[in-house]
């Protein structure tokens, strides 16, 4: 049942990647372009990543009910009140700052719990439960999708707010760990400044930097820039969700059997093929984009299973809510610097080749990372 309520609130929570689906309706509503469309989604994700960081220092056995009454509270209310923001900057501060604090408050309880739960398979478990976030805009796009088109906007967000709010209370109650009574042990890799987590920090800003980025524009990308129809993007949107979702339980099971090294290599060569696909078919077959998208995708949910099974591996499950939520802060910087460059460069150049070509420069600056090796460093191979 553990295993089932942490999956239902990762799908609440995943929602926040179906974004290119309101970005339309706020530009329009708005009377604004792609860079300021863009504003609350990078929001939200800042500061989703900004409050994992805070919580992570602060959850464990003993206030994990609190806390997670507080997020599920941060959430529904972010949603309601979006519905009636009455300019972009208050839709930045009610579903960025509001809603994303509140999915970084709850991101991490159900994490917690599959570690605890499950020691020996956390690569596997942990990647189930995250496959919840990463489909969740497999049933969420199409249904916001409908919601707005028979609602309209601001009507979606109220509706979709107090529908979070009431099943997040309804499967709280199965997401509870026995209280601890030993303090956590000392483990001498469970540092900031430790190689391996800034190499670990690094390569994870740079790949959720492009994966962010490429979420959030998807769907303007397939119906403005190419010309594709509303219902084939819409359709193309759970395609984009399925993949990013079976990558989380495949890549964490990869890491458990071939360890970090051949994960992150085997990511990194597929998202450059794909923006290498992209570059060159400028949308002209519509199979090579959905292709090319798919892996972009596939690899953003892949980074959000290496890493917590990376962080588990070197400082155990005591210490893994304090460290991953502070590794976290860089999908926040991710969220930040892709989503702003993405958007001004579009804006500015026009042409959706300077996007791939960012994309390539920024694969080119992680394989750097993982060539640079150290014992103190991230283990490459499994032994």
């Amino acid at each position: 049942m553990k295993l089932f309520a942490s999956i239902i609130t990762m799908t609440m929570l995943g929602s926040v990647y179906t974004w290119s689906v309101f970005r339309l309706h706020i530009e329009n509503t708005f009377s604004v372009q792609t860079t300021s469309s863009g504003l609350p989604y990078m929001t939200s994700l800042f500061f989703y990543a900004l409050a994992m960081m805070v919580t992570g220092r602060k959850l464990n056995s003993n206030n994990l009910l609190k806390i997670h009454i507080f997020g599920i509270l941060l959430v529904g209310s972010g949603w309601i009140f979006s519905g009636y923001a009455s300019s972009l900057l208050e839709l930045t501060f009610t579903y960025g700052v509001l809603m994303g604090s509140g999915v970084g408050v709850l991101y991490g309880i159900p994490l917690l719990v599959m570690q605890k739960t499950y020691p020996e398979k956390s690569g596997l478990m942990s990647g189930l439960v995250l496959m919840g976030f990463g489909m969740s805009a497999l049933f969420t796009a199409p249904l916001f999708s409908w919601l707005i088109n028979t609602r309209g906007l601001m009507v979606s967000f109220r509706i979709i707010g107090i529908s979070f709010l009431v099943i997040l209370l309804l499967v709280a109650p199965f997401l509870r760990l026995r209280r601890a009574t030993a303090t956590m042990p000392h483990i001498a890799t469970a540092k900031y400044n430790s190689l391996w987590f800034v190499q670990l920090y690094l390569l994870f800003f740079l790949a959720t930097t492009i994966g962010l980025t490429v979420i959030g524009i998807t769907y303007g990308i397939g119906v403005d820039a190419y010309g594709y129809s509303t219902t084939t993007m819409t359709a193309f949107m759970a395609l984009f969700a399925i993949m990013n979702g079976i990558a989380r339980p495949f890549f964490g099971l990869l890491v458990d059997k071939k360890g970090f090294g051949f994960a992150a290599y085997t990511s990194l060569g597929l998202i450059a093929a794909a923006a290498l696909l992209s570059y060159f078919n400028h949308g002209v077959s519509l199979f090579i984009f959905a292709v090319s998208f798919a892996i972009l995708w596939l690899n953003l949910g892949a980074w959000l299973a290496i890493a917590p099974s990376a962080v588990k591996e070197k400082v155990g499950a005591e210490h893994f809510a304090r460290m991953y939520g502070t590794l976290f802060t860089a999908y926040g910087l991710g969220a930040l610097a892709g989503v702003y460059i993405s958007g001004v460069l579009i804006d500015t150049t026009g042409d959706f080749s300077s996007l791939y070509s960012f994309i390539l420069v920024t694969v080119l600056l992680a394989f750097g990372i993982l060539f640079k090796k150290g014992d103190a460093g991230l283990r490459l191979k499994k032994t």
